[in-house]
Order: C-alpha cells, then sequence, then structure tokens
C-alpha cells in the first residue's frame, strides 16, 4: 500500500459495526481475540474474509452468544479457515478482522439486513481481502500444502571466473563447478475453477475488494488496482488465465463508472458470471449482489429495479435461461423473489439475448454490444416494492412494468411444439398428403430459438418453431400467448418476450425468442409486426 499508488489512501478506513479485535500482540498478556462493536465512525486498518461455509458452522454469533463473545473469544473451537484467516490477519500487522458468521448476529434478519446493506462498503474498505480461494468447507482450512508439479533434478554446469586448466580429477570441472537444479513444467491455473469460484456471495466480495490476497490451490496470489494480472506473492511456476472482466477485484474502479452512466455490457456479463454459480438459499439472487448494486447506483444515480437498470431496461429484458444447467431443468423449488421480467425470477445461469454461436455468413458473430442493439420497444415507466425499505437493493416483493411495444397474439410455443402433422396441414391450409410441414433446418428462414421460462410446475426448455406458425394458427389453437418485440439485431433478427394474460389488463413473462439464425431473419414474422401499431403492455 506505501508502494502502489492506487492503493494509497489518505486516512485508515472506518470500521464495520462489528469487528474481531485480535488484540495486541505487543502487549505483556498477549494477543487475545474478541467480538468488537465499532464506536460511531471508529477507523482502524482491517482484513475482510471470503470463504465458503460449506454447511452448518461450528461458532456462530447469535443474541445468545454476542455477549460472550464480546469478552473474549476461544479460537481453539472454531473452525480452520477461521484460525488461518486469524493467523494471516495477524501476521500482516492488522489489529482487526471481518468475518459474516462472527461479525453479523445470525438468525437475526434486521442485523442480516442491516450488514447486506453495508456489505459493498465493508468489502470496498478493507485493507485487504483474505480469499480462502481453495477450501470448500470452513471445516478444512487454507493454509494447507499446496500442490507441486513435477519436477526433475539435474547437474548445471557452471562456467568458471577465469580461465585456469583443472585436473581430470577435480571436483571442478574445466569450465567451473557442478551445481544442481530442478526442472518443472509450466502448469496453467483458472481462477473460475477453484472451490470459492462456485459460490454466488463471493462474487460480489472479490469484486467490490481493492486488494485481493487469494490462498488458491496452486500458491498465493495477490490482486489490486495497481495490477491488473494475477501475481504470484512467491515464485511460482504456473502460469495463470487472466480472469474475465466481470470478475475482476476493483472492476468498478477500473473501468471508471460515472454519472455519465454504467457500462451496461459489464453489469450483463457480470450477471452472467454470478447466476453460474451456486446459493445455498436460491431467494437470495438479489441479497448476493446487493453491494454491487449499491455501489453502482452511488456511481451512475441510474435507478436499480430488481437486477436492472433502468436508462438500459429495454435491453436488459432479453434475457433467457441458459440451456443445459441442472438448476434451471427442474420445477422452481420457490415463490419467485422478482417479478416475472426480472431474472431474479427462476434459477440456474442467465444469458442475455442477441448472442449467437451458430456460424453466419462464414463467421461466428459476437455477443452483441449494446450498440448493436436496436430497440423497438419503449420504457414508459417501471416501480418495484423492495421488501426492506431498509434494503431497496435487496428483495422486492412486486414490480410493475410499462412498454410501449408491439404485440402480437398467437398460439402457445408449447401447443405449437407438440403439434401433429395433420394439425399443422389444417393450421397452414396444406393440401398436398406428401409435403413436409412443420421441418426447419439450422439455416432456414422464419426459424425461432424458444426458451420457455422455468416455473412452479415445469423447468426451462429450449426448442425451434416455425415463426409463420405464430401468425397463421389462431384460429386452431385454444392456447394462446403473447409475443411482444423488444429489439432487433444483426440483420434485422428479432428478439422478444412471449407473455401471457394474467387478468386485469396485464401481462406475466414466460420465456423468450429470437432468430434462429441472423443471416437468416424470419421475414414473414417481421412482416407482421410491421403492420402491428404500439401500444402501452403492462407486465408483472
Amino acid at each position: 500500500m506505501r508502494n502502489h499508488v492506487s492503493c494509497r489512501t489518505p486516512d485508515k478506513p472506518i470500521l464495520p459495526y462489528r469487528v474481531l479485535d485480535l488484540g495486541d500482540p505487543t502487549k505483556p498478556s498477549g494477543p487475545s481475540v474478541r467480538l468488537h462493536s465499532s464506536l460511531e465512525a471508529q477507523r482502524g486498518e482491517y482484513a475482510a474474509l471470503s470463504y465458503c461455509w460449506g454447511g452448518p458452522q461450528s461458532i456462530q454469533t447469535t443474541r445468545s452468544t454476542i455477549d460472550t463473545f464480546s469478552k473474549g473469544l476461544d479460537l481453539r473451537i472454531c473452525s480452520q479457515t477461521i484460525q488461518d484467516a486469524v493467523v494471516v490477519t495477524r501476521g500482516l500487522g492488522i489489529q482487526y478482522l471481518w468475518i459474516d458468521a462472527l461479525c453479523i448476529i445470525q438468525g437475526q434478519a434486521s442485523d442480516k439486513m442491516h450488514e447486506i446493506a453495508s456489505m459493498g462498503k465493508i468489502y470496498k474498505n478493507a485493507t485487504v481481502t483474505i480469499s480462502a480461494a481453495n477450501s470448500r468447507s470452513a471445516q478444512d482450512g487454507f493454509l494447507k500444502y499446496q500442490k507441486r508439479g513435477v519436477s526433475v533434478q539435474t547437474a548445471l554446469l557452471c562456467r568458471a571466473s577465469n580461465q585456469e586448466v583443472l585436473p581430470e580429477n577435480s571436483d571442478l570441472s574445466r569450465n567451473g563447478p557442478y551445481g544442481k537444479v530442478w526442472l518443472e513444467l509450466e502448469r496453467v491455473q483458472d481462477h473460475s475453477t477453484e472451490p470459492l469460484s462456485q459460490r454466488g456471495w463471493a462474487f460480489q466480495e472479490q469484486v467490490l475488494s481493492l486488494r485481493l490476497l487469494q490462498y488458491g490451490s496452486e500458491g498465493v496470489t495477490w490482486h489490486c488496482l495497481d495490477v491488473d494480472k494475477t501475481v504470484p506473492v512467491m515464485h511460482s511456476f504456473v502460469r495463470y488465465k487472466p480472469r474475465s472482466k466481470a470478475s475482476r477485484p476493483a472492476i468498478l474502479r477500473r473501468t471508471g463508472h460515472n454519472r455519465r452512466g454504467i457500462g451496461y455490457q459489464l453489469w450483463s456479463e457480470m450477471i452472467e458470471d454470478f447466476s453460474n454459480r451456486h446459493l445455498t438459499v436460491p431467494e437470495d439472487r438479489l441479497l448476493a449482489i446487493a453491494g454491487i448494486a449499491s455501489e453502482l447506483h452511488e456511481l451512475s444515480k441510474d435507478t436499480y429495479l430488481g437486477g436492472l437498470w433502468q436508462e438500459d431496461l429495454v435491453r436488459q429484458l432479453g434475457w433467457r435461461q441458459k440451456e443445459g444447467d441442472e438448476r434451471a431443468t427442474r420445477p422452481l423449488s420457490r415463490t419467485p423473489s422478482a417479478p416475472s421480467w426480472s431474472w431474479a425470477s427462476v434459477d440456474g445461469g442467465i444469458e442475455f439475448g442477441g448472442r449467437y454461436s451458430a456460424a453466419a455468413a462464414g463467421r461466428v458473430l459476437p455477443r452483441p454490444l449494446p450498440e448493436h442493439l436496436y430497440p423497438e420497444a419503449i420504457l414508459r415507466s417501471c416501480i418495484v416494492h423492495p421488501r426492506k425499505s431498509s434494503a431497496p437493493f435487496a428483495d422486492i416483493d412486486s414490480g410493475r412494468l410499462v412498454l410501449s411495444a408491439k404485440l402480437i397474439k398467437g398460439p402457445h410455443p408449447s401447443a405449437l411444439k407438440s403439434s401433429t402433422a395433420d394439425e399443422i396441414r389444417a393450421e397452414m391450409n396444406i393440401t398436398v398428403e406428401n409435403a413436409l410441414v412443420g421441418t426447419w433446418h439450422p439455416h432456414a428462414e422464419d426459424v425461432l430459438d424458444i426458451t420457455l421460462d422455468q416455473d412452479t410446475e415445469t423447468g426451462a426448455t429450449h426448442f425451434s418453431i416455425d415463426s409463420r406458425r405464430v401468425v397463421r394458427g389462431n384460429r386452431i389453437f385454444s392456447s394462446a400467448a403473447w409475443y411482444l418485440l423488444l429489439a432487433y439485431c444483426f440483420n434485422e433478427s428479432p428478439i422478444g418476450l412471449i407473455l401471457v394474460n394474467d387478468g386485469k389488463d396485464r401481462f406475466r413473462r414466460i420465456g423468450y425468442f429470437q432468430s434462429k439464425d441472423p443471416s437468416h431473419p424470419p421475414l414473414s414474422f417481421n412482416q407482421h409486426f410491421k403492420k402491428v401499431r404500439t401500444r402501452d403492455v403492462v407486465i408483472v
């Protein structure tokens, strides 16, 4: 912190509401550990611990233990990870340590919400964040023997400093003495494979930290504002893969967000990374990134709306559940903690629309940047009601979105998927007996990729349909859905939402659509939308 310009701070940080006081090792009585309730605006250097719980904790602060811990805490009854964190913090000469299991009153909702609201500042202001990346459980600890690669020993002939001739039987050769050298193959390490990188809560702990000391499976590394790469603390034969931009420590400070707006593409990448991680309590989907949202709001002054941002809301509404994620294949086991139009209403990995992995026009189309999406819908209003007024970036009870958009009524995608050949002939008014119906190939026109969202009865499903059936099949299907056009991207390829009427002139999202192949957009589908007038659509 003395040598890195970007890491220097003029003052010591303000301590969190509670911290562990590790004592002064210079005192005759020796160091002791106790839970310390900070005075208002009390300052001091402190470390914050980022780790995997791995199940119930052996020791936690509760209403029944807080008074005892304030007098003293026996480290011998703490988990190995907590003991290791104390060793590292003391080794760094830092007196205070923040650990969630001990500094938040467990089982007390009001205290949890108060601390979660401060989570962004706790990790951002920490002198250093200690990341127990190599440990799957608090019981395992992280100061353990690091695995080594395969190495071999060989002799090294050293050149002599003079040219004197030496006897043949001398321990020294004609060119110098023999030494020993160890040769080891360079190993490659990917941060995303560490146990801690699978934990949802650890994402914001990592992203918000300005200085990160990571204990990984291949050694100890350093990350901070002054160096935009992984730096091994000791000599290493390991080559570390660069972190994804969305998961780099202090990335919000690096990108220079300001009041002109958020880097919305970065936010989308953050949600894609975060949503692939696991949460013990799925309902914590918004809680676990509330610190990042609070920090971004403070930097940009944009309005946060249940996982999305007002200034880029139309583009961010185009999310879909990631195919192949096991958590999305089963029915939703919880009451949705967000409106249907928010990605937080479902489980599992999320990806934002307009991304194509299929080859198009002889090349692979990249993920679209915001300027490559052309919104057709216009935001009229959006209101969300936080569950706790003291935690505006956490869970929400309800939300009401109003878009001015083009909307067409058609058959429910599930009905189109399950249709028989005879039903398709009747629907499309085909009279030729041997005509191929309901078929498509990867480069056919008029094909839509459909993702139906996970709900409490079914998991998410992915399939393709002929878009012409959406606009022609109304007369024979009793099950209907509404198709809302959000935007165009790449060669007028449409992306949009699939809705059902929820009564009282309002709709609920049930899925997402986009063109199967951007080099062959659904022409008939697009032409039909051009004939439709925009209207105000209420989605809850």
